[in-house]
This record gives structure tokens, C-alpha cells and sequence, in this order.
């Protein structure tokens, strides 16, 4: 009896070949996994989605898109803090620069107010204008006009002390001070100097420290660890007879002894 040939034996009688299958994608292209690895990075989470999700969920998360979601959340972390880091930054300096123009407001604020202040201080008291005196008011008698001179005296001696504050160079004693002061007449500006009546008209002269002090006092200012006083050797005067306004103007400081430039001596 005639045996049928197994299908695919080959000759001689050998074994069976093994039965071959279609290759796949996968067995055809070494490279599928890298390429599938690729489209399944691009797909990855972003941070927000990520975030947003239960651990369950994420536990389910293929490995792959898991390393890519973590790599994104990274990304979005490092990003936030550089842009933390940027406006940290900023806000620093935002601060200084507020600091230093809320500084410079306020010390342009205190020259004004003590601007104000010692323009209106000598007249603080006077209730009569020069051209009210000379129209309606009640006579300026000598008796009057001296008790206008002793009071204007001083309230101007009390404005140029609030002026004598410590600054860097009052240690060599060349601080500046100023004021101005408006009287109701020229009789009254003659009498706080002591000028006679005949005093010729001038615009400006200078005063000896020693004629100043003998009017307006020894002038001091009291700081932290000493006093302040007046300094160099005169003051100078000016007046504006259309005005009924004087000025004087000096320098203070520490006094001459404690000058860096006579210590020792």
C-alpha cells in the first residue's frame, strides 16, 4: 500500500519543515519599537492634564507616555521657577527704586515745608500789612513799632534754629542756612537792625557774627551728641524795600574745635 508524502518533506525522508508565518511589522522593521516609542512620546500628557488626574489613572498610564508626562511636568516646573526667580527680581528692584523716589519726595517735601514755615514764623503774631497800617489801622507808634521789631526778632531767631539739622558738612561748619522775612514797614526793618532813621537805603551788607548775635542771640541747635551753632565770620543782609522783605543768610556747623582740620590742636 502506497503511503502518502507528508506536504514539504523533503528528499530522503527527512524531517517535517516548520510551518512559516507572515512576518509582521514589527519583525520586518527593527526599528517599529523606536518609531512607536516616538509616536507615543509625542502624545504624552501635558503637565495640566496630568495634574488633573486620580493616582488610579495614572498607575494605568503606559510607560512611555508615563516618562514623557514626567518629562513635560519638569519642562512646566522649570519654567515656573525661572519665571518666579525673574519676578523676584523685579520686585526687588521695583522696591529700591520706590524707596529711593519715596526718599527723595519726602525730603523735597521737608525743604518745602520748612520753606513755608520760615517765610510765614516772623510774621506769626502780626496783624497788620503795610498797606493796612498805612491807610486804616492805628498809628505805628515808636512804642509799637519796637514791640513788632522784639517780636519778629524772635521768630526769626526760632525759624534758623529749626534749620540747624546735621548734615555731612556741618563737620567743617560750612552748612548753609537762608531766610527771608517780610515786615509791614521800612521803620520796623530799621528798628529790629538797630539802624537809625538816617540809615542810607542799601540792598546788601554784611553783618559781623558779633552785630548778628548782638540782635538775634547766640543761635544753637541741640542734636544726638552735641550742639550746632552758627559759623564763619559774617552774615549776609539783604533787603527789598519794595517788597518790606529782608534776608539773611550764613553757615553753621559744629564749632571750630571739633573741625577735623583743628583736632589735636
Amino acid at each position: 500500500m502506497n503511503v502518502p508524502s507528508s506536504s514539504g518533506s523533503g528528499s530522503g525522508g527527512g524531517p517535517p519543515s516548520a510551518v512559516k508565518r507572515p512576518l509582521k511589522e514589527e519583525d520586518a522593521d527593527p526599528a517599529a519599537d523606536t518609531k512607536r516609542a516616538r509616536t507615543s512620546a509625542a502624545h504624552g500628557r501635558d503637565p495640566t492634564t496630568v495634574l488633573a488626574m486620580e493616582d488610579a489613572a495614572i498607575d494605568l498610564l503606559p510607560r512611555i507616555d508615563a516618562v514623557q508626562s514626567l518629562v513635560n511636568l519638569k519642562h512646566a516646573y522649570t519654567q515656573l521657577n525661572d519665571r518666579y526667580d525673574q519676578l523676584q527680581q523685579e520686585h526687588a528692584a521695583a522696591s529700591a527704586k520706590w524707596a529711593k523716589d519715596y526718599a527723595q519726595v519726602q525730603q523735597e517735601l521737608i525743604t518745602a515745608t520748612a520753606r513755608a514755615a520760615a517765610l510765614r514764623a516772623p510774621l506769626a503774631g502780626a496783624s497788620t500789612s503795610a498797606s493796612a497800617s498805612s491807610s486804616a489801622g492805628p498809628a505805628w507808634t515808636p512804642t509799637k513799632i519796637a514791640d513788632t521789631a522784639a517780636r519778629i526778632r524772635d521768630n526769626t531767631s526760632a525759624a534758623i534754629e529749626k534749620q540747624m539739622k546735621w548734615q555731612p558738612t556741618c563737620r567743617e561748619g560750612r552748612t548753609k542756612w537762608k531766610i527771608s522775612v517780610l515786615v509791614p514797614m521800612p521803620q520796623v526793618f530799621k528798628a529790629i537792625f538797630n539802624f537809625p532813621d538816617t540809615q542810607k537805603e542799601f540792598k546788601q551788607k554784611k553783618l559781623t557774627k558779633q552785630e548778628f548775635e548782638a540782635i538775634f542771640g547766640s543761635l544753637q541747635s541741640k542734636m544726638r551728641y552735641g550742639m550746632l551753632y552758627l559759623s564763619g565770620p559774617t552774615v549776609t543782609l539783604k533787603w527789598d524795600a519794595e517788597e518790606h522783605e529782608f534776608t539773611l543768610s550764613g553757615t553753621y556747623g559744629l564749632q571750630e574745635s571739633m573741625w577735623p582740620a583743628n583736632r589735636g590742636r
